[in-house]
């Protein structure tokens, strides 16, 4: 399974993310992150995933358009923005059975997709032309709405605020990163 998590500076929420992913995936799963306007890994995200023995250091923040060719079974975005503003992405071809039985009946998000945690919000899959006529799918299309740690950095500048209170709020986000992957990955594999 190939997931691509985006969001605005792929800086944080993404990168802290895709290390979950990394650790608790296994290999059935290639994992990718990207940005709309990557911004570099911030130092606060490595550290705070270092502290629950998940390197981070050695990413690289990364444009989407880099990935823009590629087939994906999942776009996961986990910010409003990234959600607003995300590309088409072709879907794997590795799972065509997904499509058709989306097609019909309208039922509950959870019903339709058992493979989401509550609170997941999917995107509807489509069909999509190929170069040769033959039709593809788009990925499944999954939103998480985390709050951006470094938005704790910009309020330390106009208040206030300790850096172990900026961790604090890096730490937090970390852990709702962590749970939300953890549930997701036992009800998508």
């Amino acid at each position: 399974m190939r997931i691509l998590v985006l969001c605005t500076g792929n800086s944080c929420r993404s990168q802290m993310a895709e290390g979950f992913f990394s650790a608790y995936g296994g290999d059935d799963i290639e994992i990718l992150s990207a940005g709309l306007e990557p911004g570099g890994v911030n130092p606060l995200a490595i550290k705070v995933m270092a502290e629950i023995s998940i390197g981070i250091s050695g990413h690289t923040s990364n444009n989407l358009n880099e990935y823009l060719d590629i087939e994906f079974d999942y776009v996961i975005t986990v910010c409003d923005n990234a959600a607003q503003k995300c590309p088409v992405f072709r879907g794997s071809k590795s799972h065509p059975e997904r499509t058709k039985s989306r097609q019909g009946s309208r039922r509950t998000d959870q019903e339709s997709h058992p493979e989401l945690p509550p609170g997941s919000h999917p995107e509807p899959a489509s069909l999509v032309p190929s170069e040769a006529g033959v039709e593809g799918r788009l990925p499944n299309r999954v939103h998480w709405p985390i709050l951006d740690p470094a938005s704790a950095l910009k309020s330390s500048s106009e208040k206030a605020i300790t850096e172990d209170e900026v961790l604090q709020v890096f730490r937090k986000i970390r852990d709702e990163i962590g749970q939300k992957i953890k549930a997701w990955l036992k009800t998508a594999k």
